[in-house]
């Protein structure tokens, strides 16, 4: 995993849908916003381990890095990909005001537009047949 990251999050697939959380307003950074949970890389800590604890801080949902794969990322953010069996429902912390899932067609407007053309790369894969 790149060391160079600064933050990363997990984004969680269900079948066709994806987990988003809904930011809160008054979050610095993307407010209001829909994105998977995610945060900064504490000293110490590899891309991987940190995505699985922010996961687990902002939504209490407990995966392993063993769990999740890189799907995306730039110099500054790594977003790991977690396919799921079922449809987790998660417990939200402060930063959140809500969660859904959604398919690419679903999508809200409040997203970004990197998360926005992954997904669609992700789901023209999964209906092309490719893992």
């Amino acid at each position: 995993m790149s060391s160079t990251f600064k933050a990363a999050g997990v984004l969680i697939q269900y079948k066709s849908s994806f987990m988003l959380c809904k930011r809160s307003a008054e979050m610095a950074n993307f407010a209001s916003y829909w994105a998977p949970p995610s945060g900064m890389i504490e000293k110490g800590e590899v891309a991987h381990e940190a995505a699985v604890r922010e996961l687990y801080e902002e939504t209490r949902i407990a995966l392993t890095p063993k769990d999740i794969s890189l799907v995306w990322n730039d110099e500054r953010f790594g977003l790991f990909l977690h396919k799921s069996l079922f449809m987790y429902h998660p417990i939200l912390d402060i930063e959140h005001v809500g969660y859904a899932y959604f398919t690419f067609e679903e999508l809200p407007r409040k997203i970004d537009y990197n998360l926005y053309k992954l997904i669609k790369r992700l789901t023209e894969k999964e209906n092309c047949g490719i893992n």
